[in-house]
């Protein structure tokens, strides 16, 4: 048989050109692949992500479930961050869904969500997610999260196991921070185990650890409510004079307070007269109050003169809280005319406090000193002041409601804290004997009167003072309809706090469950405002002490961040005063009315990632619950590692943290400029 070589080629050819053209064809039919995600990137321009920062804004669980599958990753990303936010276990079926994401940044950011609703049950799902068998990547974020999240929803004895395991090495730094985050989160519910507080102390006393976990442990010690270091006191106050890490050093400092004998006692002294840094003056001093009296007051009395205004308030302050009467009148001969006024007014409490009731006439000549000082007095935080100075005698409540109540919003504030403390004093019995419960039906009538007023400072004040078992007051109020008609004059989102304040205090009055108000939505994020400026945001604060440089972090906190840079622009924040200064803690601003109660019409959300306050110069949203901020802030002294979680981070000081330091209550903002 002859072969047609020219055919079978031809036939060939033919069968090709069919099959690509019968490929081609299939391809048009079918449909494009789906876009393939390789980061998780948050882009804060793209309309389906701020639609998400919205939903999360109005709280709009329900919606957000239905989106735990989307395509996107950075969606899924911003759902978990949200949820972390919102803090609701409802959230959880979802958050579950994320924690087990083929992205290991949405798996650790679901784990640290979990963790911020607080819910008990969530723990064998973090517990599932956990791996066990990380020896390849030690250091991946989703177990430190798990970790940190189980010390924020776990029994004890998941801090038994937590605290017991001594496998991690130096070098897993992730697992290390996990596990003292976990501990540390634990102390602050209350839940402590000796086992736990042995784990800490070991990470502060080996110097081979990361100082991060170092840094976490030395607050466990500084925080932790019923820890004992007895057996480790010796090591740990030489493990203090050692340190390198200034934060880590003022820690252990104030750890010290827990302990009592002679030689450690001497080792604080010693570090007290050498070292620079005001804040570890201050911790030290704080620290005092533990040791023998007989051996600390002298040093106190001596630093009571110091040029830095912090350390001789917390020298005043010692004096107040351990004072006792046989010196009282030793503390009297340190006043000087020329001493600041925040450290005078502080020994006058102290001597009002510790001279005993039976000196009736020295009290009186003592608190029209106070008065006088009162009178003379420009500033209102100084008033303020000699004004609380005066509530240390009960005898003097007549006289702080006639000086407070038609003063301006810090004095009536002020006089509202006076009457609070007078009710708790421990000399109010003896000071009025059989007449007590008259005068304490005088003070529901002062009461009665500011709520009245409506005025948010009083009122709030008010509230905590009704629903607060020390005053005693609850026995002598047969009908809380006062404190209904109160709230019901109030505005919200406004006055949240005060209505919140109130209607605790008919709660417990009632003897009712108290369920508080949440703030609406009122505020959306500005979005066409952040469009016009970068990622970070820099901005200057000009201060009657000098400028503070910082950067805004738009990506962290977007809704918090579009709220202060159009209140800054429209010069909200000028004059505003520094209205709160706490040594080694804070310095807060922003309040319109001066007094830590003023607000705008208006609420904005919290906005909380999984940002840490582990330094100095963090700038926060102060608040009074979640969701509730508006115009006020601060800016840390040093970690606060307590607020994480909790207070809206969204900013750093870059340069002037020596004026942050300097601050005192009542300085001033001029104005802050917002770069483009």
């Amino acid at each position: 048989m002859t072969i047609n070589l020219k055919s079978i080629i031809w036939s060939m050819s033919r069968i090709h050109i069919l099959s690509i053209f019968y490929i081609l064809t299939l391809l048009r039919c079918v449909p494009p692949e789906e876009e393939i995600y390789t980061s998780a990137r948050i882009d804060l321009s793209n309309p389906a992500i701020q639609n998400i920062y919205d939903l999360v804004d109005k709280q709009e669980l329900d919606t957000l479930s239905s989106l735990s599958q989307n395509a996107n990753p950075a969606i899924r990303k911003l759902m978990a961050i949200g949820a972390a936010s919102i803090k609701s276990p409802s959230s959880l079926p979802w958050l579950n869904e994320l924690l087990h994401d083929d992205f290991e940044e949405i798996r650790a950011m679901a784990a640290y969500a979990i963790g911020q609703t607080g819910e008990p049950s969530s723990v064998n799902l973090l517990l599932k997610a956990f791996n066990q068998r990380d020896s390849i990547s030690v250091n991946n974020p989703v177990n430190r999260h798990i970790l940190e999240a189980v010390g924020k929803t776990g029994a004890e004895n998941m801090l038994q196991f937590m605290a017991t395991v001594q496998s991690y090495l130096p070098s897993d730094t992730m697992l290390l921070l996990g596990q003292c985050l976990g501990i540390y989160r634990y102390a602050l519910r209350g839940i402590i185990l000796p086992e736990g507080t042995e784990r800490m102390i070991d990470y502060i006393l080996n110097g081979r650890y990361p100082e991060s976990v170092r840094l976490v442990a030395a607050y466990y010690l500084q925080r932790a409510s019923g820890i004992s270091i007895e057996g480790y006191k010796s090591r740990i106050a030489h493990a203090m004079v050692n340190e390198n890490n200034p934060y880590i050093k003022m820690a252990l400092a104030s750890s010290l307070r827990r302990v009592s004998d002679r030689a450690t006692l001497d080792i604080l002294l010693d570090e007290l007269k050498i070292t620079n840094d005001y804040r570890m003056k201050v911790n030290i001093l704080r620290s005092l109050g533990n040791y023998p009296y007989i051996l600390a007051i002298e040093p106190v009395l001596e630093y009571l003169s110091d040029e830095n205004i912090h350390v001789a308030s917390t020298a005043a302050e010692y004096l107040i809280n351990y004072g006792n009467s046989i010196d009282v009148f030793i503390y009297r001969d340190f006043i000087r005319p020329d001493m600041h006024w925040l450290v005078r007014s502080k020994i006058y409490s102290s001597v009002l406090k510790h001279t005993p009731p039976s000196y009736g006439r020295a009290k009186a000549t003592i608190s029209n000193e106070v008065l006088g000082l009162i009178q003379k007095a420009e500033s209102e935080y100084e008033k303020a002041a000699y004004l609380m100075a005066l509530a240390h005698d009960p005898n003097n409540y007549k006289l702080i409601k006639e000086t407070g109540f038609s003063g301006s919003y810090v004095m009536r504030t002020a006089s509202m804290n006076g009457l609070s403390h007078i009710l708790k004093n421990r000399n109010f019995s003896q000071s009025f004997g059989g007449n007590a419960n008259n005068v304490r039906r005088e003070i529901i009538a002062f009461i009665q009167e500011a709520l009245r007023s409506g005025d948010a400072g009083m009122v709030s004040v008010a509230g905590s003072m009704l629903k607060d078992p020390e005053t005693g007051l609850k026995g002598l109020i047969n009908d809380a309809g006062f404190i209904r008609e109160a709230m019901a004059q109030l505005n919200l989102p406004r006055d949240i706090e005060p209505y919140n304040e109130l209607k605790a205090a008919d709660a417990y009055i009632s003897n009712e469950t108290f369920v508080p108000e949440k703030a609406p939505y009122t505020h959306p994020v500005a979005w066409s405002l952040l469009q016009s400026f970068p990622d970070t945001i820099h901005v200057t604060i000009r201060t009657t002490r000098g400028l503070i440089k910082a950067e805004l972090y738009k990506l962290v906190a977007p809704g918090t961040v579009g709220n202060f840079i159009a209140l800054a622009q429209e010069g909200f924040y000028n004059n505003k005063t520094f209205h709160r200064v706490v040594p080694n803690f804070v310095v807060q601003t922003g309040c319109p009315r001066g007094d830590g109660y003023g607000s705008l019409d208006y609420s904005i959300r919290s906005e909380l990632p999984p940002v840490y306050y582990h330094q100095e110069g963090l700038i926060g949203m102060a608040s009074s619950g979640n969701h509730t901020e508006g115009t006020q802030w601060f800016i840390t002294h040093s970690p606060t590692p307590h607020l994480d979680g909790n207070y809206t981070l969204f900013g750093k000081v870059t340069e002037g943290m020596d004026i942050v330091h300097n601050i005192h209550q009542g300085d001033q903002i001029s104005d802050i400029l917002v770069a483009k």
